[in-house]
């Protein structure tokens, strides 16, 4: 890759009043498409209007939907190089294109031309503070109480000015949309109810506060919430419609394909999650939440399979199997009472017509509705971390290492392992060809089903001695999921590289890895990225 470096150096200006500003530097090691992320985008707290865009500032980003197309956009955070994505202001500049972002740290703006972020510190060093930002006919500003500071349009300079001067310059303030007193809205969506003291209500009594209204040129005013994200509504009709968008909560352990949807499940913290399912074609978030779906016990959820061939989706959760019926609509769940061993459900796999359910207490298999529980002397009651499966093949990674189950036969065996990797915990295993990939608590080892040979990779042998939650194994790269950071490995040049936030990453610790042919997705503790991998200029 021709790494396209962004460097804006440290310097310090200062203004005629002896106010300073100093820029901060950053170097940007990715183009601004290489990384998409999708993070819990659902607290809003600032909204502005663009030529195409309707722009949310939320604690998480900005996320921007289109409001000709009538569909959400690909959102901006950290990941396309911003320094900050906590933002306090979102702000369009008409005169530049440029779309600016006060956050906690100091300002960012986006040049449109090329998509490029760019970010500056604020002037005398303030954190924090700043009431409204605007652009007038030549300059850029800020107010912070009662002090204004003027800019060029591009950010290279502040210095102190005065309310007299800034009332010369025309400016279009970002507070100039709000609305501070709404219409008595209707909800369209028969599950909410619009409380005129500011709130939006569930039918299940929980509210949302409402932290931002704003009054396009079109008749519709766009409000923010606190938890329930966007929404749109119409001044004629008075008629409020939500607009989900983004994940329901940030960590995030697994995903799986529906066809063109995705879904998305994690650790819920504090009961507050939900299974997020993701229609990518129209862009549609919805959201399955255990205390509002009566037969889901637990939306913390380990793995999710796609059954083939059939509408059901599997989700290992930690109270129980569950099952979900697209067609019918419909949930089941399944515990030790319909014999499992455990109902901590930790893995999932699927050879022919037979689901392989892994459980904190060993592994179940169910054919035609009915679950029985395998009885390996050697497997009995053990911890299964991981299945993985080929149309023949089951393997198992377990707290004392690898097994395997070969379908036709109608055996399980013990796996030994490459001889310079002890085998304990075996977190993760993928398997492409002829190729069977194992990671664990102290390496990597590939087993070669075709030769039947083994190759181990210590932990002193690749970049992070870290916890390793998963591996992707394609035809010429592995990708390997761990606390910290995604590694890369090539096979034919057996060589590693290793990718953290410094590359476009939310979050270092990665605990999913879903391929998309040119890109990957990456599930972490802050959500969900695009990683554009097989970009023509990228060659590392």
């Amino acid at each position: 890759m021709k790494k396209v470096l962004f460097v804006i150096v440290n310097i310090l200006l200062i203004s005629s009043t002896g106010y300073t500003q100093q820029i901060s530097d950053q170097s940007i090691k990715y183009k601004p498409h290489d990384w998409i992320s999708y993070p819990v985008m659902r607290y809003v707290t600032s909204i502005d209007q663009g030529d195409e865009y309707i722009y949310f500032g939320t604690t998480r980003g900005v996320c921007r939907y289109q409001f000709y197309k009538e569909e959400w956009d690909t959102p901006f955070t950290r990941s396309n190089g911003m320094k900050d994505d906590r933002i306090f202001i979102v702000y369009y500049d008409f005169t530049t294109g440029n779309l600016w972002c006060a956050t906690e740290i100091g300002l960012s703006y986006r040049i449109p031309t090329t998509g490029e972020w760019f970010n500056i510190g604020y002037p005398d060093n303030i954190r924090r503070g700043i009431s409204d930002l605007g652009s007038g006919d030549r300059f850029l500003w800020l107010k912070i109480g009662k002090i204004y500071y003027q800019g060029d349009k591009f950010g290279s300079m502040f210095s102190r000015s005065d309310k007299e001067s800034a009332a010369q310059d025309n400016i279009r303030w970002s507070s100039a949309g709000m609305v501070n007193n709404l219409p008595y809205f209707f909800m369209n969506n028969e599950q909410y109810i619009y409380d005129p003291e500011g709130y939006i209500k569930r039918l299940d009594l929980r509210k949302y506060r409402i932290t931002y209204a704003f009054k396009d040129n079109f008749r519709s005013i766009w409000i923010g919430t606190d938890g329930l994200g966007c929404g749109v509504g119409n001044i004629r009709t008075e008629r409020l419609s939500m607009l989900p968008f983004g994940l329901y909560h940030p960590d995030v352990q697994t995903m799986a394909w529906d066809g063109y949807t995705m879904w998305v499940g994690g650790k819920s913290g504090k009961g507050k999650g939900a299974i997020t399912w993701w229609d990518q074609e129209e862009n549609r978030w919805e959201y399955f939440e255990a205390r509002y779906v009566s037969i889901l016990r637990s939306d913390d959820v380990n793995d999710i399979l796609v059954e083939r061939d059939t509408s059901l989706v599997w989700f290992a959760t930690e109270d129980g199997l569950v099952s979900y019926n697209k067609k019918a609509d419909t949930w089941t769940v399944y515990d030790s009472f319909d014999n499992l061993w455990d109902d901590y459900i930790t893995s999932l796999a699927q050879t022919g017509d037979t689901l392989w359910i892994g459980t904190s207490a060993g592994i179940n298999s169910m054919y035609g509705g009915i679950i029985k529980r395998e009885n390996k002397k050697s497997l009995g009651k053990r911890m299964i971390y991981r299945l993985a499966s080929d149309d023949k093949n089951l393997w198992v990674g377990t707290d004392k290492g690898k097994y395997y189950f070969n379908t036709e036969k109608n055996k399980w065996s013990y796996m030994k392992g490459a001889p310079n990797v002890l085998n304990l915990d075996i977190n993760a295993i993928d398997i492409y060809n002829d190729e069977v990939w194992f990671a664990g608590e102290n390496g990597i080892e590939m087993y070669d089903m075709k030769n039947k040979k083994w190759k181990g990779y210590p932990v002193d042998h690749y970049p992070v001695p870290d916890k390793i939650n998963s591996i992707l194994n394609t035809e010429d790269i592995v990708w390997i999921a761990s606390d910290s950071g995604l590694i890369k490995f090539i096979k034919k040049d057996d060589r590693w590289r290793r990718f953290t936030i410094e590359d476009g990453l939310l979050h270092n610790s990665i605990r999913w890895i879903l391929p998309d042919g040119d890109y990957i997705w990456l599930g972490s503790s802050f959500g969900i990225t695009q990683f554009y991998w097989n970009a023509p200029y990228r060659i590392d």
